[in-house]
């Protein structure tokens, strides 16, 4: 999976910039190189792949030794006489008399030796396993849950693809958004000024003045709110791909709008519940569950495997001189074991019915992402043929809104119109210029989310995104005031 990660970083790599601005394939390879969640969800890949080795390890020849030594030292001593033992006892005269004591004597040795017992020992043991059936399921789990976490990294780098384009295309919008509300303010400014100059003369009223003025700082407070919502997402771009983000590429006005292909909703809805990462690894995940369930199961079914030891032991005793060995003994055994579950206080039945339990939620889990990869596929391809007559009905409401604004001020001008009428126009004007301007970056973005939703999303569609950015990026965007 590494690999495949490199891979694609090599490919986005391999395409030219087309000018000193920052354009969106290059921006999603420096994500695939910099960004910790897809990191994360690749060493959470490589660790849970790692469960298939130690399964199969569990099947395979099982070989240990141990060894030991040990010293116990000693002393001995030899006796070499008895020495009598006599006491004094009063008389009955008032005296003393000297009486010896048969029953006591004094043990006198005639020195000893001091020594030591070493002992070494060493054992060999192999085995196999025969027959375990709960160790064949833990290796077909294992394969089952690392298919379900290759397919969420999988998912993991289509979400990056898609989260990246997002966030390239929000800035844009939010730059373009600027530019209108920048030249929405400035038109403002212009009637605020006109309007002061009229008052001034007293050619106006001071209502007409004052609804200017409300509308220029009501459009300034707006260009202060789009500054700041195009700061933060710049730097959400740069959350994602770990470098500073710099001038950007915007998208060409006259981009085509095509409907998706193939133009059908049935055969996109086929392609999403047979590709979609997300729900492929739910799939997965309800397999290694019925593998479980089998698992637990086994715990009922006896065991046999094979076993063979070989154990040899040595021991030698020494004092003073040269060691005398006491005993050399080697011994080889071979055996079969049968283990036979009898009762184990209604443990294994409880792991049974825990893991029956377990693979229900994920089957209940999976039918809801089967719907819900349904729902956003058919809600993304609407959206595309939606957008299609949005972009352009927007681009129509613009160019009307600039006639009606020109023919107000004019009529302001010539004294038919009424300041409130200029301002409304103007308004009408602004809301269309930012209604379009969503609506053009919104249709590219339905369109990778509808790649997405099927699971086929990745660079080839970002480098078709990337042939519609254009490094001129000067003057307002058309349309404008």
């Amino acid at each position: 999976m590494r690999l495949k990660l490199l891979t694609v970083a090599l490919a986005a790599a391999a395409i030219p910039a087309l000018g000193h601005s920052e354009d969106l394939v290059e921006a999603y390879q420096q994500a695939l190189l910099n960004n910790p969640t897809l990191a994360q969800a690749n060493a959470q890949y490589l660790a849970t792949r790692e469960s298939i080795a130690q399964a199969r390890g569990a099947l395979l020849p099982q070989i240990n030794g141990t060894g030991s030594f040990s010293q116990t030292n000693g002393n001995s001593y030899s006796l070499s006489s008895a020495v009598p033992v006599y006491a004094t006892v009063p008389t009955s005269n008032g005296g003393t008399a000297l009486v010896r004591d048969y029953g006591a004597q004094s043990l006198v040795t005639n020195g000893g030796t001091t020594g030591h017992t070493r002992t070494m020992a060493w054992t060999a043991t192999a085995s196999q396993t025969l027959i375990n059936f709960a160790q064949f399921g833990q290796v077909r789990v294992a394969h089952a849950s690392t298919a379900a976490q290759e397919q969420s990294y999988e998912a993991a780098l289509q979400t990056l693809a898609y989260n990246v384009a997002q966030a390239y295309l929000t800035i844009l919008t939010d730059q373009e958004q600027l530019a209108y509300a920048q030249a929405n303010a400035s038109a403002l400014k212009g009637q605020f000024d006109q309007a002061q100059a009229q008052f001034d003369n007293g050619l106006t009223a001071i209502q007409s003045l004052l609804q200017a003025k409300a509308a220029y700082q009501q459009a300034q407070a707006i260009v202060y709110t789009d500054q700041a919502t195009l700061a933060d997402d710049r730097e959400a771009l740069t959350q994602l791909t770990g470098k500073p983000t710099g001038q950007l590429k915007r998208l060409r006005y006259d981009m085509p709008l095509d409907p998706p292909q193939p133009a059908s909703e049935a055969l996109w809805v086929q392609k999403a519940l047979n590709s979609n990462p997300t729900l492929l690894s739910s799939q997965y995940t309800v397999q290694a569950d019925e593998r479980s369930i089998d698992v637990a199961r086994a715990g009922h079914l006896p065991t046999l495997s094979a076993s063979a030891s070989y154990n040899n032991s040595r021991s030698w005793y020494q004092h003073g001189g040269s060691p005398t060995s006491t005993g050399n003994n080697g011994d080889t055994v071979i055996g079969v074991s049968l283990n036979i579950p009898i009762f184990s206080g209604g443990v294994i039945q409880s792991q049974v019915r825990e893991a029956i339990y377990n693979r229900d939620a994920a089957v209940d889990s999976t039918e809801a992402e089967r719907r819900t990869v349904t729902r956003n596929t058919l809600n993304n391809y609407r959206q595309i043929l939606a957008g299609i007559n949005t972009v352009q009905a927007d681009r129509l409401a613009v160019e009307s809104g600039l006639k009606s604004r020109d023919a107000t001020v004019a009529g302001y001008t010539a004294g038919t119109e009424n300041m409130i009428d200029v301002l409304n126009a103007q308004q009408t004007l602004f809301s269309a210029q930012s209604s379009y301007t969503t609506a053009r970056h919104q249709f590219v973005l339905y369109q990778l989310a509808l790649k997405q939703a099927a699971g086929v999303l990745g660079l080839s569609d970002l480098t078709q995104v990337n042939n519609l950015l254009t490094a001129d990026s000067n003057g307002l965007p058309p349309l404008s005031p």
